[in-house]
This record gives C-alpha cells, structure tokens and sequence, in this order.
C-alpha cells in the first residue's frame, strides 16, 4: 500500500504527510554515522541485514498503522535503512 494512500486514508492532511516524509528524511540522516560504523565494523553482510531488518520493520509497522501515531512510528526503523556500495577484488 502506498504511504500517501494510507495517510489519507487516515485522515492526515498534506500538512501531516510532509511530517512523515521529513520524519524518514531525518531517522536516515541521523542514522548514517551509525550505519557507517556498523558496517565498518562487523562488516558488509551484517549492515546489508541490518538494513534489510529496518526494512522490514518499517513496511511491517506501515502494514498494520491504523492510527497516525503508529504510521509516524514506522518511520523510525529507517534510521538503518542505508545501502552501501561493496567492491570485491
């Protein structure tokens, strides 16, 4: 389901909508140091699930909002939500 189609659906204006995507926009910023770190730390394939578990918070949580509070919860899971690019030699 479409996240602009959701929020109206539950009676958000485009006023709240633009909180939701600023949300997102923020949760990543913030977490990119952290990811960054993590990466570098554990490695590659533990960031990529990391990234792939934010994921599937984020779209889990969006999945069964049935209230604004809950949507603006399930942004937060994308402060993981990073990919990064990998060469291999």
């Amino acid at each position: 389901m479409n996240l602009q189609y959701l929020s109206k659906k539950l009676g958000a204006d485009p006023t709240t909508f633009g909180q939701l995507q600023t949300v997102f926009a923020v949760a990543q910023l913030m977490g990119g140091p952290f990811f960054g770190r993590a990466g570098d730390t554990f490695g590659e394939k533990f960031a990529l699930i990391l990234a792939f578990t934010g994921a599937m918070l984020s779209y889990l949580l969006m999945g069964v909002a049935d209230s604004i509070a809950i949507l603006f919860l399930s942004r937060l899971p994308s402060v993981v939500m990073h990919t990064m690019q990998g060469v291999y030699f």
